[in-house]
């Protein structure tokens, strides 16, 4: 049976169990399946769409090892623009087995699918169904079977056998046509509040800011349809765009919902909730697995960063002081011009860190050679030594002070 990670416990356990009862019952119709048999779930729709919504469709025919069920995944080829799988989702039905499709909508059609596509016999039904599940719930978004509509697969009304409850009931989950963008905030702001435990933040748009544990992300109707544009910046003035850019790839290939970007060196996340119709169950479960996803991002993306700048800034040391040390062999011996504090503070980047920290372990090398040489066993190249670091470890004060000048300046 499926299940996932649970960011509403209430809703996700009721999720939880009407997905496993779906996910029995279309089992069981898919091992029931003989020749030519077709079947279909759908996600229902509270607008009329110009393309497909989600679908998952099954035809059975015989084959020499027996029944054979193809199931196909709906593809972009069909799906509405405004229903169409982000490459996380393209990744996750990849993930969950599904072939790629072989060929377009317009195309001669071969032996694949336009869809997404899997050959499996019919004694493999519950894996079939397995897979089904999962591609609704991971691929496509729908956090419950209400939104689907599946042959009469899906219960109306609970089992004459069920046990009655022993404690009330708790509320109906909320679903509503929405007609406006005012209407669909004035919902989301009531979703938000018992979320939040508090009236949300609305600037004067009346758009939601939307705290979480390292961050905030806004909640605004889309501008296009009837959904909800979960945007929120994950980091800004990012250096290392190329390392940052594997960290997004890394961070979209583990979340098939949430959507990580890069642009001028920010990295945003974006999700969109699709409203029609507007559930306040859905919206509260998808507003919570954001804010949990937004925290994860900025937290594994802090930590990659602060570790490769502290590498990087340890080769940078690492390559002044050998640049530093041949400049000043160079001008002790006479076979360079004589250097200055602000050529030193170039080697360095102009950086003070690095300039403190070149001067630090200049001093720490002098003193170990002047101990050495306080012995009496000091040879002509410990001398030699000592001099090189006395004028590095003036030239790197000089730079110092440079570099404090120029940054109170700055």
């Amino acid at each position: 049976m499926t299940r996932e990670n649970s960011t509403g416990p209430d809703f996700q356990s009721s999720a939880d169990a009407a997905w496993d009862e779906l996910e029995a019952a279309l089992a069981e119709r898919l091992a029931g399946m003989t020749a030519d048999d077709l079947a279909i779930i759908e996600s229902l729709e509270a607008v009329e769409l110009d393309g497909a919504s989600p679908y998952v469709q099954f035809c059975a025919w015989e084959t020499t090892p027996g029944l054979t069920i193809r199931a196909e995944a709906v593809s972009n080829h069909y799906l509405d623009a405004t229903r169409r799988l982000n490459p996380g989702g393209e990744r996750e039905l990849e993930s969950l087995g599904f072939n790629h499709p072989t060929y377009g909508a317009g195309d001669e059609p071969d032996s694949g699918s336009a869809n997404w596509y899997v050959d499996l016999l019919a004694e493999d039904a519950e894996h079939l169904a397995d897979m089904t599940v999962r591609a609704f719930r991971r691929a496509y978004g729908v956090a419950h079977p209400a939104f689907l509509t599946a042959d009469g697969l899906l219960p109306d009304a609970p089992h004459e056998h069920a046990a009655a409850p022993v404690s009330p009931p708790a509320a109906a989950p909320m679903v509503a046509i929405v007609d406006s963008p005012d209407a669909l905030r004035d919902l989301t702001a009531t979703v938000l509040e018992e979320l939040l435990g508090q009236p949300p933040h609305r600037d004067s748009d009346g758009d939601f800011l939307v705290p979480s544990d390292h961050g905030a992300f806004w909640v605004l109707p889309a501008p296009d349809a009837p959904a909800l544009d979960l945007t929120a910046t994950v980091a800004a003035d990012v250096s290392d765009t190329s390392l940052a850019l594997l960290e997004v790839n890394r961070l979209n290939r583990r979340d098939a919902l949430v959507q990580h970007t890069i642009v001028d060196a920010t990295v945003m996340a974006h999700l969109r909730i699709d409203c029609a119709p507007f559930s306040d169950v859905h919206v509260r479960n998808q507003v919570a697995h954001f804010r949990v996803a937004l925290d994860e991002a900025i937290r594994t993306l802090t930590e990659t960063l602060e570790a490769a700048s502290v590498e990087q800034a340890r080769h940078r040391r690492k390559q002044a002081v050998a640049t530093l040390t041949e400049l000043v062999k160079g001008e002790l011996s006479g076979d360079t011009l004589p250097l200055d504090p602000a050529m030193v503070g170039e080697v360095c980047g102009r950086d003070q860190d690095t300039v403190a920290s070149l001067l630090r372990g200049t001093q720490s090398q002098l003193t170990r050679v002047r101990r050495v040489l306080a012995t009496g066993r000091g040879s002509h190249v410990d001398h030699r030594k000592e001099e090189l670091l006395l004028r590095q470890r003036q030239l790197l004060r000089q730079a110092l002070h440079l570099t404090i000048a120029d940054a109170a300046c700055s």
